[in-house]
């Protein structure tokens, strides 16, 4: 019984982290519970406990860390560190400790000194991206600039079509937020179709997998012989429906915020980590 216990967990959980080789339904639903909790709890005990604000000067901030975590994933992507943590869960494990241990000596600023967050944590998290890129090119034997302009330019075409749609049609649910946060998804769709279409990487996780799978099993509506293109719906009926419901239901603006805020957070971490991935990795 024990032993088939740790192949259990050898097979499932820590070879995928050991061997950075991606996601099954078992860690999936694991880590997507454990997220759900985490985020619950740091709401309820800290955000919403201390009244904190989701502002201009707080999401300038976040910024910094985003940035942060997605160039340390490429640190792993590169070799340039093969530590296990920075691998899923445990990068985000490590980037949250180190950002939240941040804010925190940055909010005791904040309110002793006056000292915008900016000034503070969000100097950190830039500091640290930077010492992060700087890793990276000099690592990097090449610059893949076509396949990074090319994803940026479906990017912003998405953008335009998010902008005329919102003129013209769905203007008032089309808020700065909800904006932000589909596209912070729709860059991660743009990087994941630009990369499986011509550049010939695989997707790692579990439900874009399947689609993508089941459209070249079934030799369906292929792009040069990749269903990658599906990564573009699939962001575009789960993400506007989420955000529907979070509008619909939230209960306070800072929840509201906040919820939006981990939506933005998880595309556009994996989205800047595609792009920069397919900068240095060809």
């Amino acid at each position: 019984m024990i032993k088939m216990f740790r192949e259990f967990i050898d097979k499932y959980y820590l070879d995928p982290i050991m061997q950075d080789s991606g996601y099954n339904p078992i860690n999936t639903l694991t880590w997507a519970i454990a997220f759900v909790i985490a985020i619950w709890l740091l709401y309820e005990h800290f955000f919403k406990k201390n009244k904190i604000k989701i502002d201009n000067d707080f999401t300038k901030s976040l910024l910094g860390w985003i940035i942060f975590g997605a160039l340390l994933r490429i640190v792993r992507d590169l070799n340039i560190s093969t530590s296990p943590l920075l691998v899923t869960p445990s990068i985000y494990i490590l980037v949250f400790a180190l950002s939240f241990t941040s804010l925190l000596a940055a909010l005791h600023l904040k309110k002793a000194k006056k000292i915008k967050l900016t000034r503070t944590w969000g100097l950190c998290g830039y500091i640290l991206s930077t010492a992060a890129i700087t890793a990276i090119f000099t690592t990097a034997k090449s610059l893949n600039i076509t396949a990074f302009l090319f994803i940026y330019l479906i990017w912003f075409s998405w953008f335009a079509v998010i902008l005329l749609t919102k003129k013209n049609i769905a203007g008032k649910f089309l808020t700065n937020w909800n904006i932000t946060a589909i596209m912070a998804h729709l860059l991660d769709a743009s990087g994941t179709f630009v990369s499986m279409t011509y550049y010939g990487f695989t997707e790692k996780h579990v439900l874009g997998r399947w689609l993508i799978e089941f459209l070249e099993t079934n030799n369906t509506l292929l792009i040069n012989a990749s269903g990658s293109w599906i990564m573009f719906a699939l962001k575009l009926a789960v993400i506007p429906l989420s955000l529907w419901a979070i509008d619909k239901y939230s209960e306070s603006e800072t929840e509201n915020k906040y919820m939006k805020m981990i939506i933005i957070i998880l595309g556009l971490g994996i989205g800047i980590r595609n792009s920069f991935l397919l900068l240095t990795c060809s």
